[in-house]
């Protein structure tokens, strides 16, 4: 098999990306793939320690084929790092795998990538694979499944599909009609999609996923997933580029199954989207009463 370089984010968490390191380093595949690191400069003081672990770490003899540490020359923020870091991978390589560091992956989640980025290299309908998944009420850990909704915590995708993210890097689905922005939504039950569009319009958030997974919506693009996650973000601890802390997608036990069932049909999988949404609104309808609950408390 042809591996797919696999190529890394990172900028101050030095920590997570050493967890990372170690648990790639537990795929028998990583001893076979040509690894790219990049790392953003420090923006100030306060970040410059932490960035300069990033790079000893990085600097350490991991049990890759290959490695190659891209330092930049000044920092230019985590959107444009990831952005045109994948786009020079690609000018060069046909398939890629992308990881920030603060994901951690189960000892088979190269083994997936890499047979789903095969598998699918010729099909045009499948845009992006997925290492994560989200728990649900059907959990089984052999089957794949395609959506329409894209997650971007370990995954993968090709040089022919990624390049169309150049004509959609502004807000589009704003003019398309309310059907077509309650399916950008995900049946209007994830609003953040199109709201995370409009705020980078407006400068007030510097994201890149969002523009990807427009780009794939916007071409009827197809994403595989796992029933069972191969990835876990190890992130939400409040620290990174993003801050954030939160519970609502840990993932207890990844997939430590080393083979699977793709899906007979290409197409999207409508049970396995509800069944997504369904786990959208059973957390949004207890945030909801916790967050009642909570003024009464305080009264």
């Amino acid at each position: 098999m042809n591996f797919s370089p696999i190529v890394i984010f990172t900028y101050n968490r030095p920590s997570h990306l050493n967890e990372l390191f170690k648990t790639l380093e537990k795929n028998d595949e990583s001893k076979k793939s040509d690894v790219f690191i990049y790392i953003d400069r420090y923006e100030n003081e306060i970040d410059k320690d932490a960035n300069e672990q990033v790079l000893k770490i990085s600097d350490k003899n991991w049990k890759f084929k290959s490695k190659k540490i891209i330092y930049r020359d000044e920092h230019i923020g985590l959107k444009t790092n990831i952005l045109t870091g994948i786009s020079e991978i690609l000018e060069n390589f046909e398939k890629i795998i992308v990881l920030e560091d603060d994901l951690l992956v189960s000892p088979y989640f190269l083994k997936f990538m890499n047979e789903s980025l095969e598998k699918y290299k010729n099909n045009k309908e499948v845009w992006h694979v997925s290492g994560y998944s989200m728990d649900t009420l059907l959990n089984d850990k052999r089957s794949t499944y395609f959506t329409s909704e894209m997650n971007c915590w370990g995954w993968g995708t090709w040089q022919d599909r990624w390049i169309n993210i150049q004509d959609n890097l502004t807000n589009k689905v704003s003019q398309l009609s309310p059907k077509e922005v309650k399916n950008f939504n995900f049946y209007g039950k994830n609003k953040n999609n199109l709201n995370q569009l409009v705020l980078n319009e407006e400068k007030k958030i510097s994201t890149w996923a969002i523009f990807w997974y427009q780009t794939i919506f916007l071409n009827g693009g197809l994403c595989l997933n796992p029933s069972k996650s191969f990835v876990q973000n190890n992130g939400f601890d409040g620290k990174g580029a993003n801050k954030s802390s939160s519970n609502f997608y840990r993932i207890d036990n990844l997939n430590i199954y080393d083979n699977y069932n793709f899906p007979s049909a290409i197409k999207r999988n409508k049970l396995r989207e509800k069944l997504v949404v369904y786990r959208y609104m059973k957390k949004n309808l207890k945030d909801y009463f916790m967050y009642h609950l909570n003024k009464l408390i305080k009264v």
